[in-house]
């Protein structure tokens, strides 16, 4: 019996140790609290991890399976706020997405908006130039037409 409170109490170690995301321990001995994302306004998100006791009485076998029990409804716990955590994030993903999404459309209009208001000169400044340029050939054409009257 003490054999299998010992093999009990040495799986919840490792799934407490073992539970890592890049290098940081999810689940400690004690309450871990981590800036998970940024708001809008520039404040933080925090993640507050659980606690674990740790397995306490392995003497008997009724002491090991209530520790044993204790601790595993602790892991189930903190896991559980990992597993908030990620939807939170993944819930603030999406807004950002979003949001990323909005802006690029937004500077795309405000592109299509220039391109629009520049070509719109450019047709005024060709008509402009082409009349000019009629205006110039009229004259020429009536210096040569009283020119070859005299002549």
């Amino acid at each position: 019996m003490h054999a299998e409170a010992d093999a009990i109490a040495h799986a919840i170690e490792q799934i407490a140790g073992a539970a890592t995301f890049n290098g940081v321990s999810l689940i400690t001995q004690g309450e871990l609290t981590r800036n998970i994302g940024v708001t809008d306004d520039g404040g933080t998100v925090t993640l507050t991890l659980g606690t674990i006791s740790g397995t306490t009485d392995l003497t008997s076998a009724a002491g090991a399976d209530g520790s044993a029990d204790t601790v595993l409804k602790e892991v189930a716990i903190a896991l559980g706020g990992v597993a908030a955590g990620i939807a939170s994030l993944k819930g603030r993903q999406a807004v950002a997405y979003a949001a990323s999404a909005n802006l690029a459309a937004a500077a795309a209009r405000v592109e299509d908006t220039d391109f629009a208001a520049e070509t719109a000169n450019l047709t005024k400044n060709s008509v402009l130039n082409q009349s000019a340029m009629a205006m110039v050939a009229q004259a020429n054409q009536a210096q040569s037409a009283i020119l070859a009257v005299l002549n």
